[in-house]
């Protein structure tokens, strides 16, 4: 028996609470990462100009640059310039997921 290493947004995207539209989907899990970051950074809960706060800080940042580009696949897909399920929305979806 071999172990599978599962990322979390499959086992999400498995549930069927979350079937439906993945770019809202997609939009508010990275969005529900960026609050708890968003508290450690921007709070004292670090002391300033530690390495941690750097680190910490660095996440929060690519999570928001990302939640950009989500908002833009959302906005493409959602005034229809892109169809909603095919081949050039899913397109859109994985070269979010993998740049």
């Amino acid at each position: 028996m071999s172990l599978h290493r599962v990322a979390i947004s499959e086992i999400l995207f498995e549930i069927p609470y979350f079937a439906g539209r993945w770019e809202l989907r997609t939009f508010l899990i990275v969005y529900l990462l960026t609050l708890p970051l968003q508290i450690i950074t921007n709070t004292s809960l670090l002391p300033q100009g530690s390495m941690s706060l750097v680190v910490f800080t660095a996440i929060h940042a690519g999570l928001v640059v990302s939640l950009f580009w989500i908002l833009i696949a959302n906005a493409i897909v959602a005034t229809q310039l892109i169809e909603d399920g095919t081949m050039a929305s899913i397109a859109v979806r994985h070269a979010l997921w993998f740049s």
